[in-house]
């Protein structure tokens, strides 16, 4: 019965307000369209894949030196989000590229991700210019690279695949806003509608 009457009140609202619904629906579409297009600034990731693997000659110990390279890692991360690595790759880019980046951007643009058990690790950073994502990337790992060899006295980094300039930007996510705008002006619509079915 009450199953009923919500369906019959439902019905009711949608004939009797459907323009508002609508209305409701249509800005909430275009706040997002206009957010998502024209106010959100386009952001861009570019990857460069590291190699940790050390020259090992003999057979026996060279199982031992992947687990070693495994567990510098953690190690290496570190050395990536704080000013080791990202000082050098500040002045290189400022001095060669003429990209002007201050220390807490670069560290809040940086990631750093590696599988489980894995000797490759990747460096992402993430910018509002595409072009300049995949050189900042590219430089870092330079300058981690170079600091690795005066540092740790090891040669044991090479980068295996560079970053490349993104074809497209990882954010905002278009079709996602454009649906939460939709479903948000929808919801906002059929509450209007409620309230004004309620107060009459």
């Amino acid at each position: 019965m009450d199953q009923a009457v919500n369906f019959d009140f439902f019905i009711r609202l949608i004939r009797k307000y459907w323009r508002a619904i609508v209305s409701f629906t249509l800005v909430g579409l275009i706040v997002a369209a206009g957010l998502t297009f024209f106010v959100i600034t386009p952001k861009y990731k570019s990857s460069v894949q590291i190699l940790v693997n050390r020259k090992n000659t003999n057979a026996a110990t060279e199982y031992v030196g992947q687990q070693a390279d495994v567990h510098m890692i953690t190690t290496y991360k570190e050395l990536i989000a704080g000013q080791v690595a990202l000082k050098p790759a500040q002045q290189q880019l400022s001095e060669r590229y003429g990209i002007e980046r201050s220390l807490n951007t670069l560290k809040s643009e940086v990631s750093v991700t590696s599988p489980n058990n894995s000797q490759v690790f990747s460096i992402a950073v993430t910018d509002t210019d595409a072009k300049a994502s995949a050189t900042i990337a590219n430089q870092i790992a330079r300058s981690f690279k170079n600091q690795v060899q005066k540092i740790i006295k090891v040669n044991n980094v090479t980068i295996v695949a560079p970053a490349e300039t993104p074809n497209g930007a990882v954010s905002p996510k278009k079709p996602l806003n454009m649906l939460v705008g939709l479903v948000a002006g929808l919801l906002l619509g059929f509450v209007y509608a409620a309230i004004r079915m309620r107060i009459r």
